[in-house]
């Protein structure tokens, strides 16, 4: 609790009714975690957000406290996690693909050792180059939607947001939340759709 020394007695207050948020943001940050991460440790990391949130927050600049509360205790949650990883992001997000391409390789490659199951894993050249010529169309679609739907989508599949706390951050109900999402995901559907037929 030295933490919570420099604060205001109305800031502690604050901190102390919103402890609880803390430990639901752990939870859901812990589910998808080994095991072997302490919930305390992120608890701990979350509780120093919500700290940091208190005393930056603005009204003028975001809509509700507890929406702007759950983000910042979320990245110091994931900014904790990273201080612990020692490999870097890039190398991390590496070996992930790395894990899936070889369960995807010990799944098919049944027949025993040799190059020949491995090279029927491999995509071709012009495989390869669709899956990039639809990741620039996904990108290029993306750019051109309108900030606010630009948010929704970031929100929610970059943060991993509900589209309930979705709405809480951008000041809108749940259901118009999910009808921002709705609109954006048709837009980008369209948009690979003509990509595609072109």
């Amino acid at each position: 609790m030295s933490e919570l020394a420099p604060l205001q007695q109305n800031d502690r207050a604050t901190v102390m009714q919103y402890l609880p948020l803390v430990e639901r943001v752990a939870k859901r940050v812990a589910r998808r975690l080994p095991r072997s991460v302490a919930l305390d440790d992120l608890v701990g990391a979350g509780s120093l957000g919500l700290i940091d949130a208190v005393k930056r927050f603005d009204p003028a600049r975001a809509p509700s406290f507890s929406a702007y509360a759950e983000l910042r205790i979320r990245g110091a949650i994931l900014d904790h996690l990273r201080a612990l990883d020692w490999l870097p992001r890039s190398m991390r997000a590496s070996v992930k693909r790395g894990e899936s391409d070889a369960a995807v390789l010990s799944i098919d490659d049944r027949r025993g050792p040799g190059c020949d199951g491995f090279a029927a894993n491999q995509p071709s050249a012009s495989t390869v180059l669709e899956q990039r010529e639809q990741r620039d169309r996904l990108s290029a679609a993306i750019a051109a939607l309108p900030e606010r739907t630009r948010r929704v989508l970031g929100l929610y599949y970059v943060d991993e947001l509900t589209l309930k706390e979705v709405g809480q951050v951008l000041g809108v109900t749940e259901s118009r939340a999910c009808q921002l999402h709705g609109e954006a995901v048709l837009r980008l559907r369209g948009a690979l759709e003509c990509g595609a037929a072109a």
